[in-house]
């Protein structure tokens, strides 16, 4: 992306050549080592190793400015599992693992706007249903804590082993109540940032 407004700034040749060196990299298998997510991280958890949502919806941004990189976009936008009840989306792992729904709004928010773009240069329908089903829902997943839009999407959203372990968390944090003030300070500070982050992801629409 940044390779591509600097082409458009200053009709640089080299911006222009590493620039189709950059998306040709991601359109290769290499950056899909099996055919699934982008490997983005390096992390023993598939779904780290992909960066969650947003790893995956700044490539699929980066796969935009060329046509011939579309359909590699496609795949793995398909391959996302989308709630369509809940308007959320679930995290996809490097070998095609399907996590859980990613509870960050900012992520999801990013992911949705990605998709819907990529959704409406291609024709394809069914992720152009989807994504306008996450923004029908946005108003729902919002939370607002004083000043601040909380990022982290309601826990009644999650199901099976996420929920589980949501309970966990909460049962640790009984035991000690200055970390789970300090937690809290900390998740608060970081709504702050995050709220931009995530309105200049909607302003991509």
């Amino acid at each position: 992306i940044l390779l591509t407004h600097a082409f458009r700034l200053t009709g640089e040749f080299a911006f222009g050549e590493a620039r189709l060196r950059a998306g040709a990299y991601l359109a290769n298998p290499a950056a899909r080592p099996a055919q699934a997510a982008f490997h983005c991280c390096v992390s023993d958890n598939p779904f780290m190793a992909a960066n969650g949502l947003i790893g995956q919806a700044w490539v699929l941004e980066a796969l935009l400015e060329d046509e011939r990189w579309w359909p590699t976009a496609l795949d793995v936008a398909h391959r996302h599992r989308f709630d369509a009840y809940l308007g959320l989306w679930h995290m996809l792992g490097l070998a095609g693992e399907t996590g859980d729904l990613h509870r960050t709004l900012n992520q999801q928010i990013w992911f949705s706007v990605m998709v819907f773009r990529l959704a409406r240069r291609t024709g394809d329908a069914a992720l152009e249903a989807n994504a306008r089903r996450f923004f029908d829902c946005l108003p729902g997943l919002l939370r607002i804590d004083g000043r601040c839009i909380d990022m982290l999407i309601s826990e009644r959203y999650l199901c099976g082993a996420a929920w589980g372990r949501y309970l966990w968390q909460q049962a640790k944090k009984l035991r000690h109540p200055i970390a789970e003030y300090r937690e809290a300070h900390w998740v608060h500070e970081q709504t702050l940032g995050y709220l931009a982050f995530a309105l200049y992801g909607l302003a991509l629409l």
